[in-house]
């Protein structure tokens, strides 16, 4: 009986607060007010549940930690805190949440891809890579598990093993276009410049930006097409608002790659050159 009367009592408080239309701080200090007086763990779960679905992770997040002592073997409550702590930017904190939470349901894909993505925003790739990994055998034609196998690929660096994966994407989807400019700089930077030029046309033709026209500037000057490069740079920099400081400075930048790719650097400022001379007398 007491626990039913506590969950009306807290079903109507959010019924009112919902209602009235409150601005934040009233319903947290309202909810919070009811917490002191509810001490069960199943009334507090249905508040922390209420500020989880609204958004007010910091509040959710306080009472799912005092929770997780009475639901230690509940795996949702660990995925929460995880995801609070995510969405704080808190990745640390957030990967500890989801580990306890693997423990528990060890074959979750969600708790698996949310503890990729975390290794993957602390700068561990590797690690990343061993739970997308994971996620791809549960979910071998999920299309973002795919893609970001092939971008933890080429955080290592490892632009052959990357395209396999962008690739794959591609023809699942191949209307979708999402793979289109990791192929392109992937095979640019492994050296297979026509398939490089083939799909920075595509990319070209669809809804391009000032990127798109920079990088494919790159592989028509690694192919010699030196009038193309020129028309490709001008169209980056006039999409940047015609910041030719900026692309200048990114040049600069890919330097190596396009040294890489076999174009000479003495080559390079009698090109830029051309490009800044004709940008001027364009003004």
């Amino acid at each position: 009986m007491r626990s039913l009367f506590y969950c009306v009592v807290l079903l109507h408080l959010i019924f009112w607060v919902s209602c009235i239309g409150s601005p934040r701080s009233r319903e947290v200090k309202e909810a919070e007010s009811s917490a002191e007086l509810l001490s069960d763990s199943d009334s507090l779960r249905l508040i922390g549940e209420y500020y989880f679905r609204r958004g007010y992770y910091a509040e959710a997040l306080e009472l799912f930690e005092r929770l997780s002592a009475a639901y230690h073997s509940d795996s949702e409550i660990y995925q929460k805190i995880g995801f609070c702590y995510q969405q704080k930017g808190d990745y640390a904190n957030a990967l500890e949440a989801f580990l306890k939470a693997e423990i528990i349901s060890p074959d979750n894909f969600w708790t698996i891809r949310r503890i990729a993505t975390c290794y993957r925003n602390m700068k561990k790739p590797e690690m990343a890579l061993s739970y997308y990994h994971r996620a791809e055998k549960i979910q071998p034609e999920n299309l973002s598990v795919q893609m970001n196998i092939g971008h933890c690929y080429v955080e290592q660096k490892d632009y052959e093993e990357a395209l396999k994966y962008y690739f794959k994407v591609d023809y699942l989807d191949p209307e979708g276009g999402k793979a289109w400019r990791p192929i392109a700089w992937c095979s640019f930077l492994v050296g297979k410049k026509e398939q490089a030029q083939r799909y920075y046309e595509k990319i070209l033709d669809d809804k391009p930006v000032s990127l798109d026209y920079f990088n494919a500037g790159h592989v028509e000057f690694s192919l010699g097409h030196i009038r193309k490069a020129i028309d490709y740079y001008r169209r980056s920099i006039e999409l940047d608002n015609g910041d030719s400081a900026k692309f200048l400075s990114n040049f600069k930048q890919d330097a190596p790659d396009l040294i890489a790719s076999g174009i000479a650097a003495s080559d390079m400022p009698i090109l830029l050159d051309q490009l800044m001379y004709g940008i001027t007398d364009s003004l």
